[in-house]
């Protein structure tokens, strides 16, 4: 069933004429929406709770998963501290203390 999918994920992609991205492109592009996702935390804290703690900026720096990032994203525009995020940030699995 996935070989018959992929198949015909090909032939509309040629019969659209979308061009090829090769897998480092898109690892460089996955690599570009974390670094944006993990940049927009930050600079949403920064401007929301001023100098944000090391540790928690290399808490951030740690994930991979955009769905999270995205998720803090939210969370660093509606947590009423840095105290709040940081306990949301850990209970991801990351320590952030500071």
């Amino acid at each position: 069933m996935e070989e018959r999918f992929s198949d015909k994920i090909y032939r509309y992609e040629e019969d659209m004429k979308m061009p090829y991205v090769t897998s480092v492109e898109r690892q460089g592009i996955q690599r570009g929406v974390l670094l944006t996702f993990r940049e927009a935390v930050v600079n949403v804290l920064e401007a929301r709770f001023g100098a944000i703690p090391k540790s928690v900026k290399n808490g951030i720096g740690l994930i991979d998963d955009p769905d999270l990032l995205k998720m803090l994203l939210g969370k660093a525009v509606v947590a009423s501290s840095l105290k709040d995020f940081k306990e949301i940030l850990g209970g991801t699995g990351l320590k952030a203390t500071a």
